[in-house]
């Protein structure tokens, strides 16, 4: 509720408690995947102590403090606060699945003052603009009659943001999160939404995040014209091999198990081409990865697990089942016995 010093509801809490179920994580096919998942998680804490791990480098409950910082995801980071701050109207924030965006848009969060609140508004596709009013209503701690009618609580919405604004300097953003789901309608309440406003200052801010790269998202009149309204949108790509390495290597640091040797280079490169450097697949992978080395004694994670892992848990995106290996592993041994024989 919005009394002078507002507090975070349940729409969004700092202390996150599931970074990868939003962060950097992929959706798959959850019939096959999620009784696997369940029972990895489980038995997550089972292998630390074999490992010398505080905790569990790869599992699905770390939280914002496990970011990693790779260039991509500083630009994101940077343009959430610059639009935020500097009072832009809408920032969108483009990735595909798995690689991190919620985690990004929490850590940026996190950083701000408390002179900005922010709203999370999630499951988008079920979103209709009622649902868009009563949300922000909820916030600002109003009550109302739950007959009124759509224009009733667009009004009602209007002089509550200008009575808000009267009496306290905090901003409210709203976050919509798989916003490339948003319907027509839901996107016409929003571009509304986003005209209240005095001449100096517009009292309500959004953060859009989704795949709006790879679907035909916001094509309504409604839609087109708030993407011409925002000035601001970063890409969040997926990991290059050496990115792919550093996250984790800086996770395995963590937790205490900073051992280089844990992953040989060729382990690595096959885990890169396989997950394609989505942060979600790299985390799933080597979570289960971890947990049969400690069923077989065996400290390293090493190509059958890894093998074991990503069959076993069913997670690759469809189009990295055309994806070869070998001919990228056989490239690079021949590379590296030249540079052996030539050194």
């Amino acid at each position: 509720m919005v009394n002078g010093t507002l507090k975070c509801s349940f729409h969004y809490k700092r202390n996150l408690k599931k970074c990868d179920d939003d962060i950097m994580l992929i959706e798959e096919n959850k019939n096959i995947g999620s009784t696997l998942l369940n029972s990895v998680e489980a038995q997550s804490s089972v292998y630390n102590a074999f490992f010398g791990f505080s905790r569990s480098p790869f599992s699905s409950q770390n939280n914002s403090d496990c970011v990693f910082k790779y260039s991509s995801a500083r630009n994101v980071i940077n343009t959430i606060l610059f639009c935020i701050k500097t009072g832009e109207s809408a920032c969108l924030i483009n990735g595909q699945q798995g690689v991190g965006k919620s985690l990004l848009i929490s850590k940026a969060i996190d950083l701000l003052s408390d002179e900005f609140y922010v709203v999370q508004l999630g499951n988008s596709a079920r979103l209709n603009s009622r649902d868009i009013l009563m949300h922000i209503i909820d916030e600002l701690g109003l009550s109302y009659h739950p007959e009124l009618s759509q224009c009733q609580l667009r009004k009602l919405v209007k002089s509550s943001l200008f009575a808000h604004y009267s009496r306290t300097d905090v901003s409210i953003v709203l976050w919509f999160d798989d916003a490339h789901l948003l319907s027509d309608c839901a996107l016409a309440e929003i571009k509304a939404l986003s005209e209240i406003g005095t001449k100096r200052k517009l009292l309500l801010q959004f953060i859009f995040s989704g795949q709006f790269a790879d679907s035909n998202a916001w094509a309504c009149p409604a839609g087109q014209q708030l993407l011409k309204n925002i000035n601001f949108s970063e890409e969040l790509k997926s990991l290059s091999f050496s990115e792919t390495k550093a996250f984790v290597l800086s996770r395995l640091r963590a937790v205490g198990g900073s051992n280089k040797k844990m992953m040989s280079f060729f382990a690595l490169l096959y885990l890169h081409k396989k997950s394609q450097g989505n942060p979600k697949i790299i985390s799933r992978v080597l979570h289960k990865s971890l947990l049969l080395g400690y069923g077989k004694g065996i400290k390293k994670i090493n190509f059958s697990f890894l093998r074991s892992a990503i069959k076993e848990s069913e997670i690759l995106l469809n189009q990295n089942k055309n994806v070869r290996f070998y001919p990228a592993v056989m490239f690079a041994l021949g590379f590296y016995v030249c540079f052996l024989l030539l050194g």
